[in-house]
């Protein structure tokens, strides 16, 4: 799609279209990688004082997950903010972005001319459209409003950007906290879960989803950490560290 200042009504609509399966694939990658790495941590939690074979291996695993997590949720919250030098207004920066990302997203579905042609074009009552709409607006304005969500994405994105993206010699001032990007992760689900019912008119249930996910990482987690697992006494072993921050580098 030509990046342009402006944006026709025709042009917006299939920005939304298009950024909607992108935006929706990495929150199910994000959800993914939650799953797999909230389970692990607890398994370690729950096997404190226990020493294990491998332990590099397993920060190696832990460091991935968590990688793959930033990133998502770095893609997803990504401000796409107007630069200054440029003159930029945020409406000319959004309009001209060829970024997917919700803040992106969200300034196009507040839009009336948006929100109708969605309305016009679903096949069940334009009201539940405007109520997903709404819903999803008045979720991005709380966090907007929230200092404990702000901190969490300046967080995430000086992190992604000096030291997982980029290697910086100024390294970031702090490490993303794991309930941080939980919060975020959960703060993306409330959002797509009705923005895929105005766009898409489907129902994704993120929340059933999640919870498969992480079935299917306790099936997984259950089985292999106990493998892993050895007698303090054995010798050359080492304990698992489990830490409230990121520890990716």
């Amino acid at each position: 799609m030509p990046i342009k200042k402006t944006l026709s009504k025709q042009e917006a609509i299939e920005k939304v279209d298009h950024m909607f399966p992108l935006l929706m694939e990495q929150t199910k990658l994000a959800l993914h990688a939650e799953a797999v790495m909230e389970v692990l941590n607890e398994s370690a939690v729950s096997a404190k004082g226990a020493a294990i074979y491998g332990p590099s291996t397993l920060r190696t695993i832990q460091n991935g997950l968590l990688v793959d997590l930033v990133i998502s949720l770095a893609k997803l919250f990504d401000p796409q903010a107007p630069r200054a030098s440029r003159g930029e207004t945020v409406a000319r920066r959004h309009n001209r972005s060829d970024v997917a990302s919700l803040a992106v997203m969200v300034r196009l579905l507040k839009q009336r001319r948006c929100s109708s042609a969605l309305a016009a074009r679903a096949g069940f009552p334009a009201t539940e459209v405007h109520e997903a709409l709404s819903k999803a607006t008045r979720r991005w304005a709380a966090f907007r409003r929230s200092s404990k969500s702000r901190h969490a994405v300046t967080t995430l994105k000086e992190y992604r950007d000096k030291l997982t993206a980029h290697l910086l010699l100024v390294p970031p001032k702090t490490k993303p906290r794991y309930n941080e990007l939980f919060h975020l992760m959960d703060v993306a689900m409330e959002m797509m879960q009705p923005i895929a019912i105005a766009v898409s008119g489907t129902n994704h249930v993120l929340g059933e989803y999640e919870t498969m996910l992480r079935e299917d990482a306790l099936d997984f987690w259950s089985r292999a950490f106990p493998a892993i697992m050895i007698a303090a006494d054995e010798g050359g072993a080492e304990q698992l560290l489990s830490s409230g921050r990121a520890e990716a580098s």
